[in-house]
């Protein structure tokens, strides 16, 4: 009989043994060799849908998002050998924005030589259509007769959350004027909603009897209150080549914390 307890003592002793050894390396070493699982360890894991993106991850995959449409780009001759350049793009993914990408504005001359070129840092907000824009380039003697724009790297294209609420912004009384002075537009900007703008950018575009953009100013304005309006002006320091028959503005507020 003793000998039995002996022995299941010695099984008890040993068990103990096994326990503590688990304790006291197994444990350090399962929290050195495992990793909770994040939206940057460059794996996927969690619910994510692709590496890092998807699920509970805001940065979206690829294959969820829709290509931004540059719809227009053009260069607007400011005096002689400068230039302003526009590209109006369009991103019509409803909920999905991109705070931070490269661009690159490049003018060409009639025989399609590159002249020179701009390059610079946006973001495109989500379902929105937007203007970028780049002022006083200079071409020397020669004229542009063609500009391109593209993004020059890969978008980081990132959700907006549930409890996000795009900030509501109008353009009010619009009035351009050029027959004694040289080309004007004034306006009003009305912030209608609850929380101030830290920034806002607006790029006025004209255009002529045929539609065509013939001129483009832009002007930013800086802790626009909740509830109230800011008055904006955009001018040029020559006659437009065309009548202006039609003034667009456009708008796009700074996500909050982007700043370029």
């Amino acid at each position: 009989m003793s000998s039995q307890w002996a022995a299941k003592r010695k099984l008890i002793y040993a068990i103990i043994v096994i326990i503590v050894v688990i304790i006291v390396v197994g444990v350090p070493l399962f929290l050195f060799f495992h990793k909770t699982p994040t939206c940057f360890d460059n794996a996927k894991n969690q619910d994510e849908k692709g590496i890092d993106c998807g699920g509970v991850c805001t940065k979206l995959c690829s294959s969820d998002i829709s290509v931004p449409i540059v719809m227009w780009q053009r260069a607007f001759p400011v005096s002689f050998g400068v230039y302003n350049v526009v590209a109006y793009i369009q991103n019509p993914n409803v909920l999905t924005r991109v705070d931070d990408i490269g661009y690159v504005f490049r003018l060409y001359d009639k025989d399609n030589a590159m002249i020179t070129e701009r390059t610079g840092r946006t973001f495109l907000p989500a379902n929105q259509a937007f203007a970028v824009f780049e002022a006083g380039i200079k071409t020397g003697t020669r004229i542009p007769t063609r500009t391109s724009f593209e993004f020059t790297e890969v978008p980081v294209w990132i959700q907006n959350t549930a409890n996000y609420k795009e900030p509501s912004v109008v353009v009010e009384n619009i009035t351009f004027s050029s027959d004694s002075s040289l080309p004007r537009i004034n306006a009003s900007i009305r912030n209608l909603s609850f929380d101030s703008i830290r920034t806002l950018s607006a790029v006025a575009v004209v255009y002529d009897a045929a539609d065509n953009a013939i001129a483009a100013s832009r002007t930013i304005v800086e802790n626009l209150a909740a509830k109230s309006s800011s008055s904006v002006t955009f001018t040029w320091p020559t006659q437009l080549p065309n009548p202006a028959v039609r003034k667009e503005i456009i708008l796009r507020v700074y996500p909050v914390g982007v700043v370029l």
